[in-house]
């Protein structure tokens, strides 16, 4: 036996999607305008033209730090004045970080700003890296 209410009930949910996909922009709740794009998206916005330039920093002994915390990146990059991210671990206190630079621009400033940091004893670009 058929079910009457199947076709109306079914009618009426497929109107209300629609109507649901079809709401103005007005009805949307506000986007923040300070809103990122999704990683996927900032990973390749901008790319162009830039290059990551690896660079060596040897920290003084005693320092105690977890060298890939994202904190402690975040106040490297700032130091150099160019994004940066860890790369790998050489040593107890010898990490290397990429350095995202214009593929025009030099890495001795960066690199002389991250020297001066107290922590550091030692900052290098890496003349070792190879291409695989």
């Amino acid at each position: 036996m058929k079910n009457v209410y199947t076709v109306p009930l079914g009618a009426t949910v497929i109107s209300l999607l629609l109507t649901a996909c079809a709401s103005s922009p007005e009805n949307l709740p506000p986007f923040p305008a300070d809103a990122l794009p999704p990683p996927n998206l900032q990973v390749d916005a901008g790319k162009a033209g830039m290059a990551t330039v690896r660079v060596v920093l040897q920290f003084k002994s005693g320092t105690q730090q977890a060298f890939d915390d994202e904190n402690f990146v975040t106040g490297l990059q700032v130091q150099a004045q160019v994004p940066m991210h860890y790369i790998t671990s050489v040593s107890a206190d010898t990490h290397v970080y990429g350095l995202e630079l214009p593929a025009t621009a030099g890495a001795a400033p960066a690199v002389q700003r991250l020297q001066a940091l107290t922590s550091v004893q030692r900052a290098e670009l890496d003349t070792r890296a190879t291409t695989k």
